[in-house]
């Protein structure tokens, strides 16, 4: 078995993660996600949301996982600009700056969540969006861990948290130890953000390699 890195591509759009390809948050209006989702159009959604972030350039990558001659995505992370993503209004911290670009959603096999995997994806965006000129990534993270009491938040926003990783919400204890640092904090959903260059190397191609090879799916 092995794993490698692959950007989407215009040929690749109706080949995400699985739960990637379902989601439908951040991509559409929130009263058209619902009506897409209950009439079982939300993949052929997604994959016209992908195909035509793409005319503007990248929008995420997969990690594939691949056995003999055959193949699976096993991880996804998704990008756009602020624009493209009108779900994000949904979130109490929207919206981003309007120098930044929007790091959407990441998801992954939940038997790999952990693994270093996600590290891999978020700097390949990073790297990807350097290369393009854009001076900031942000992102609207989850705070997992949070212990206070969630009684002032609406029911609409916990429940938000509660479906967090099938929205391919990111965690914040992962944005941060990629380099990102809150701009906006919020009990569930502070916004963080890294200016590009980040302060911090990139994994090598030799850290990514190594991660890559301990993928056991």
């Amino acid at each position: 078995m092995r794993t490698r890195l692959s950007r989407i591509e215009p040929r690749t759009v109706a080949v995400v993660h699985p739960d990637c390809a379902a989601s439908v948050f951040w991509e559409l209006d929130p009263a058209v996600a619902g009506k897409v989702i209950a009439d079982g159009s939300a993949r052929f959604e997604k994959e016209a949301w992908l195909a035509t972030v793409l005319l503007d350039g990248g929008c995420g990558f997969n990690l594939v996982a691949a056995t003999g001659a055959s193949e699976r995505v096993i991880a996804s992370v998704l990008h756009c600009s602020p624009a493209q993503a009108p779900g994000a209004a949904q979130l109490p911290t929207a919206p981003v700056s309007s120098d930044s670009h929007l790091l959407t959603s990441l998801h992954i096999d939940s038997a790999l969540a952990g693994c270093g995997l996600e590290s891999v994806l978020i700097d390949a965006v990073v790297a990807e969006l350097m290369n393009h000129n854009v001076h900031a990534v942000e992102a609207i993270a989850y705070r997992r861990d949070y212990v206070g009491d969630l009684s002032t938040q609406t029911t609409r926003l916990l429940a938000i948290a509660e479906r967090a990783a099938e929205h391919g919400i990111m965690g914040l204890d992962l944005l941060e130890s990629a380099g990102f640092k809150v701009i906006q904090d919020h009990p569930l959903f502070p916004r963080v953000r890294i200016e590009l260059p980040p302060p911090h190397a990139l994994l090598t191609a030799e850290a990514v390699e190594q991660l890559l090879s301990r993928a056991v799916v």
